[in-house]
C-alpha cells in the first residue's frame, strides 16, 4: 500500500549539506492516485469447506469468519468482521489492543460493485475509499473484486539523518532510519500503529533512483523502485506486494511533491 557501498561516500557528503538539492527524492510525497493504475490490484475473498473465508489484497491473505471475533489479521494486527446489514460489512482491525482502524464494505445492489470505506483512528482520524468492480464469483463478498478507484491522503516523507536517510509513511505512522545502501532497519511508531517485527531497507540504485522495501517478520509486504523526475516534482514507483506466489501483485503509482 506500499528503498552500493560505493555511493556511501558520496550519500554521506551530500547529507552533510541540507541545502544541497543532490537528493531529489528528499520532501514530502503525496500519492496521486489519478496518475497511478489501479486496475492490478485485486480483492479476492474465498471461502474453505470448513467455513473459514481468507480475504487476499496486495499479496497479504488473513483468514476470518463473519462472527466478531477477533482473529489475527496482516501486519501484526487482530480483525473482527461483522455483518452490519443484507449487503454490508464492518471489519475493526486492533494494533497493540488498540482500535487502528475500521473497513465498512457495502455491495451494490446488483451485486457487481463494492465499496470500502477505511477510517484510519491513529494517529489522526482519516478516511480512505476504494471502489470495487466484480471480477468473478459471487454471492455478496465472495469472489474476486478488481480496483476502480482510491481516495486516500497516504503520503512518505524522506529527511536527512546524519548520514543516513529517515523515511516516515502516513497513515501507517511508522518511521526508518535507514542506511542507503540496502540494510534493513526497525519501522518504530506508536503501539497502535506499528506492530512489532516490521523492517524496511533503502538502496540507492542512481542519481534519480533507489528501492525502498519493507518486510514483516522476514516476509515480504512490499517492494518498490521508484523514479525521480527529472524537474523533481513527481516520483514513478513500480511495486511488487506480497511473498513469491500466486498471490503477489504488482502495481505502478505516481506521488507527487508536497
Amino acid at each position: 500500500m506500499l528503498l552500493l557501498p560505493s555511493l556511501i561516500g558520496a550519500v554521506e557528503a551530500q547529507d552533510k549539506a541540507a541545502a544541497q538539492p543532490s537528493r531529489p527524492f528528499f520532501g514530502r510525497w503525496k500519492l496521486n492516485p489519478s496518475k497511478s493504475d489501479l486496475t492490478t490490484t485485486r480483492l479476492v475473498f474465498a471461502t474453505s469447506a470448513s467455513g473459514d473465508i481468507t480475504m487476499t489484497m496486495q499479496g497479504l491473505s488473513q483468514t476470518f469468519r463473519i462472527d466478531g471475533k477477533e482473529r489475527p489479521g496482516v501486519m501484526g494486527s487482530t480483525m473482527s468482521w461483522t455483518e452490519t446489514g443484507p449487503r454490508s460489512w464492518r471489519t475493526v482491525y486492533k494494533i497493540g489492543n488498540v482500535d487502528n482502524n475500521i473497513d465498512n464494505y457495502t455491495l451494490s445492489a446488483d451485486n457487481q460493485n463494492l465499496t470500502m470505506t477505511t477510517d484510519v483512528l491513529v494517529p489522526t482520524k482519516s478516511r480512505q475509499t476504494m471502489t470495487f468492480a466484480r471480477v468473478s464469483g459471487g454471492p455478496g463478498l465472495m469472489g474476486t473484486w478488481r480496483t476502480k478507484s482510491l481516495q486516500s491522503d497516504s503520503s512518505l516523507e524522506f529527511t536527512a539523518e546524519g548520514p543516513r536517510v529517515k523515511v516516515y509513511w502516513l497513515p501507517l505512522d511508522g518511521t526508518a532510519v535507514v542506511t542507503p545502501d540496502g540494510k534493513e532497519a526497525a519501522i518504530t511508531g506508536p503501539a497502535a500503529s506499528v506492530a512489532p517485527g516490521m523492517t524496511a531497507a533503502l538502496k540507492v540504485t542512481g542519481p534519480r533512483t533507489f528501492d525502498l522495501s519493507m518486510k514483516m517478520n522476514g516476509s515480504d509486504i512490499a517492494i518498490g523502485r521508484f523514479t525521480v523526475s527529472a524537474d523533481g516534482k513527481s516520483m514513478a514507483v513500480d511495486s511488487t506486494f506480497g511473498p513469491a506466489g500466486p498471490a503477489q501483485e504488482h502495481a505502478t503509482a505516481t506521488y507527487d511533491k508536497n
